[in-house]
């Protein structure tokens, strides 16, 4: 995402860059100011300023415009923002970016149309890397539409649901719920914090036998985004709207990237043995043969490696 800063903000910023590391968000404030953790391009440092060797500014330039070439993300995101609603009604609307990081998804949110977004994350840093922003953008509207909150609350504490209880038209949730090590407590909060809908968007797996397994797994220690809990819960996609249902949720509707949808256009449907035969079968031929047919062909690394998306990720827009 590229932003203008003021000119009397610009030098102050750079400075900061260093001081607010990690940082995990892809932006571009000019020429020599670049962030962004880019894991799949071997890129180790996730800042550039007009200090850093040029080596490293040419590195990470590379890096964030395959990234910006490759987004569908932000498109993906914005159906999920848009879709059944009018403009008018967006601009009415209050929303709660929980765990923001460095408020890409917040400030994407206003280019939606969204009038009134809350960033919280419970990384201080990372607040502060939002708090920064801005205090330097040069667009009045982010700065007029988007507050930065730092929160030590986890997203799955009972406090949480009660300190924001009906307090957003939306609650929006991405890449949050499977770090938790209580999600089920965290789609409790979602529903009484959303006044109208939830947006949820999560780490699944896809074994058609496993429909009702969770894996955990341990958090990786060297992963900037790491949450606090240590732990990582991976549902099954469709089970995830189940859950959501069972969470009070009046309607659920999930949503897939078009890129996922052209290799896997059932995603939405309920599970059956028919489509269950159909995915074993596909795996059982890439593990046999290493060709990828049907689903499987979207878990291909270099088909969505530089796309913001992943065939593992579904979201989740419920409706109160």
């Amino acid at each position: 995402m590229e932003l203008a800063l003021k000119e009397s903000h610009r030098t102050g910023f750079s400075q900061r860059l260093p001081a607010l590391a990690p940082w995990m968000h892809a932006f571009k404030f000019g020429p020599r100011l670049y962030t962004g953790h880019f894991k799949y391009d071997g890129v180790g440092n996730t800042w550039v300023n007009e200090q850093s060797p040029d080596g490293d500014v040419e590195q990470l330039q590379r890096a964030y415009d395959r990234f910006v070439a490759g987004d569908e993300w932000s498109q993906f995101l914005r159906s999920l923002l848009t879709t059944g609603t009018t403009a008018s009604a967006l601009a009415g609307e209050t929303l709660i970016d929980i765990g923001s990081a460095a408020g890409r998804n917040s400030l994407l949110a206003v280019d939606c149309g969204v009038g009134a977004v809350t960033a919280v994350e419970i990384r201080e840093n990372q607040a502060a890397q939002l708090a920064s922003i801005l205090d330097a953008v040069a667009d009045d509207r982010y700065r007029e539409r988007v507050r930065a909150v730092h929160d030590p609350l986890s997203a799955d504490d009972p406090a949480y649901g009660e300190k924001y209880a009906q307090g957003f038209d939306v609650a929006m949730s991405l890449g949050v719920l499977y770090h938790l090590a209580n999600p089920w407590q965290h789609l409790l909060n979602l529903r009484r914090i959303a006044r109208r809908r939830a947006i949820l968007y999560t780490m699944t797996h896809q074994y058609p036998l496993a429909k009702r397994m969770w894996f955990m797994t341990p958090e990786d220690p060297a992963w900037i985004t790491k949450a606090t809990s240590g732990v990582s819960w991976t549902p099954h996609y469709w089970d995830v709207t189940r859950l959501c249902r069972e969470a009070g949720f009046r309607q659920v509707r999930i949503a897939y990237p078009p890129r996922f949808v052209r290799y896997f256009n059932s995603f939405d449907q309920p599970p059956s043995r028919g489509r269950d035969a159909v995915q074993l079968a596909a795996m059982a031929w890439h593990r046999i043969t290493g060709q990828r047919v049907g689903a499987v062909r979207n878990h291909d690394f270099e088909y969505f490696r530089h796309h913001a998306i992943n065939p593992n990720y579904f979201a989740y827009v419920c409706e109160v």
